[in-house]
Order: C-alpha cells, then sequence, then structure tokens
C-alpha cells in the first residue's frame, strides 16, 4: 500500500516562516551593510547598530521558529508513514486471516473424502477381480484420467497444473470423472475375451 503525504497546515507554516526568514536575513545584510558604508564616511552608527542588533534578534527567532515548523512538518509526515503502514499491517493481517480459514476448509474437504476413496479402492480391487477385460479397461481409463479431474478442481493450487489441458477437447473432459466408469448394464453386453493359446504342432514348438 503506498500512501502519498497531504500537504499539511504545518507545510504551508513551514514555507511562510522560512520565507520570512529569507526576508529578513537579506534586510539584516543590507542593514549591515548600511553600517559599514556610515562608518567609512565616519558618520554616526549608533542607531544604525541599535537597528541591526534588532534584526539579528529577530533573525534568530525565525530561525527557531523555522526549525520548530520543520521538526513539526517531519513529526506529521512520519505519522502519516506510520499510520499507512499500521493500515497496511492490519489488512495483511486480515488476508493472513481469511488464508488459514481456508486452508482449514481444504482439510476439512480432504478429511471428509477420505472414507469414500478407501471405499473406492476397496471396490475397484472387487471389480476388477471378475475379470471382465471390456469393464477393467474403461476403468483403466478412468484411474489414469483422475488426475486431471482432480485438478480441474484445486485449479490454482501449487504444482496442480495440468500441462495436458489444451489437448484435451474430447467431450469426456468436460463429463463428471464419474461418466468414465462402467455401468453396471454392461455385465449383459458381449464380453471380450482373451486370445486363446493355440495348441502348436510339434514342429512349430520345436522353434
Amino acid at each position: 500500500m503506498m500512501t502519498t503525504a497531504p500537504t499539511t497546515k504545518g507545510s504551508a507554516d513551514w514555507e511562510a516562516m522560512t520565507a520570512k526568514l529569507a526576508q529578513a536575513r537579506r534586510d539584516l545584510f543590507e542593514s549591515e551593510q548600511s553600517v559599514g558604508a556610515r562608518l567609512a564616511d565616519g558618520l554616526d552608527v549608533v542607531e544604525a547598530q541599535t537597528v541591526v542588533r534588532e534584526m539579528e534578534s529577530e533573525v534568530r527567532a525565525l530561525e527557531s521558529a523555522v526549525a520548530i515548523l520543520w521538526q513539526r512538518k517531519e513529526d506529521a509526515i512520519e505519522s502519516v508513514k506510520l499510520q499507512a503502514q499500521a493500515a497496511d499491517r492490519a489488512q495483511e493481517q486480515a488476508d493472513l486471516t481469511t488464508l488459514y480459514e481456508l486452508a482449514c476448509a481444504i482439510c476439512r474437504w480432504m478429511d471428509s473424502g477420505r472414507e469414500v476413496f478407501v471405499r473406492y479402492a476397496d471396490q475397484r480391487k472387487k471389480v476388477i477381480a471378475h475379470g471382465n477385460l471390456g469393464v477393467n479397461a474403461r476403468l483403466n481409463d478412468a484411474n489414469l484420467s483422475f488426475t486431471s479431474f482432480l485438478f480441474k478442481v484445486v485449479r490454482g493450487m501449487a504444482g496442480c497444473v495440468n500441462s495436458y489441458a489444451v489437448f484435451q477437447t474430447d467431450p469426456k473432459w468436460s463429463q463428471p470423472w464419474s461418466e468414465l466408469h462402467p455401468r453396471p448394464e454392461i455385465v449383459h453386453e458381449p464380453r471380450i475375451e482373451p486370445p486363446v493359446e493355440q495348441p502348436r504342432k510339434g514342429w512349430q514348438a520345436q522353434g
């Protein structure tokens, strides 16, 4: 957060007093020059020297006033800076609080799915054990595709980038991951059978 210090009354007072001091110094210089000229001419300088001493006192008073106003101006600028820092840190603290709360929500989401993932893995093993090649091929496709579907959910998390997403134009990537699984009705469809090894004749077996 960047904050520009506003023009304060203190700054205006300091600038006005600085201009007044500069003018007093010029007047003092001219008076000192006048006294010198009168001395050179042998004229009475008592009254002129009194004026010069008064002007010197005025200059010293103005210098003190300028120093005080300068410090007040610097204090005002520092105060604005500190207020900006405090506001920025308060916002940072609020943002960190929200981030932590969201992290906790993600942990709850992950914990809520832990049991169903275990159940799914166990059930998948049971289905695969039936040996239906068509079913198992579909399950293997679903298994290989899981990370891509998971990354769609956790998009934006560090390391969760699917570099193949741009090439995944098939409609299946826009449907739920569950749709990649074979339906129960597939058990009534003709099954893919593994090739049956043909018995080899004696002269072939001798290779």
